[in-house]
């Protein structure tokens, strides 16, 4: 199969293949498998090692770069679905999660208003209770500026009786004080 005609998810999967084939026989590290995959497909990768001492462990890679474009459409193509699907799904999650925070926010307005009008009941009982205790207030200062008005107007009554009684017990002293006055004998003055 020619590399340069074949479809990208092809490439992909045919380099998964050779990628496991070539992993089995070399079992060094995950770099060093991609690199003889990479080389199987195209067959011109160069390795040099940068360290002194001849480890292989950093290595400069020349990968044809119409290989690295096939790779790249090959990896898209495979991933590219799902990422769009996940980010679909994303956006449902916000637009819900958006949904969800309005409807909690009116939840606790409604909550609140729950608790104002608890507050406004407690409020009004108290009003109803502070009412009646005004009008039992109310009812006993009637009842005592009435009682206040009968006696100051019994007092007027017995103060009038009692100075009526005065005159006459006066009227009546004066009367005897006169009696006894006519009574008193005169005495004749003398003859001589």
């Amino acid at each position: 199969m020619d590399s340069s005609k074949a479809e990208p998810d092809q490439i992909v999967q045919d380099l998964s293949l050779n990628a496991l084939e070539t992993e089995k026989d070399l079992k060094d590290s995950p770099e060093n498998a991609a690199l003889e995959c990479a080389r199987i497909e195209k067959g011109s990768i160069e390795i040099e090692s940068t360290k002194p001492d001849g480890e292989a462990n950093e290595a400069d890679v020349s990968v044809d770069a119409q290989t690295i474009q096939l790779l790249t459409d090959g990896f898209m193509a495979k991933f590219l679905p799902s990422l769009q699907k996940a980010k679909a799904t994303i956006d449902q999650i916000k637009n819900s999660q958006s949904v969800l925070i309005e409807t909690v926010s009116q939840e606790i307005s409604k909550f609140t208003e729950c608790h104002a009008l608890k507050d406004l009941d407690k409020t009004m009982a108290k009003a109803k209770i502070y009412q009646s205790k005004l009008m039992k207030l109310r009812k006993e200062m009637t009842n005592l500026h009435e009682k206040s008005r009968k006696l100051k107007k019994r007092a007027l009554k017995l103060q009038q009786q009692k100075q009526k009684e005065e005159l006459t017990r006066a009227h009546n002293l004066e009367k005897e004080y006169e009696k006894e006055r006519m009574l008193t004998a005169r005495l004749a003055p003398a003859s001589e």
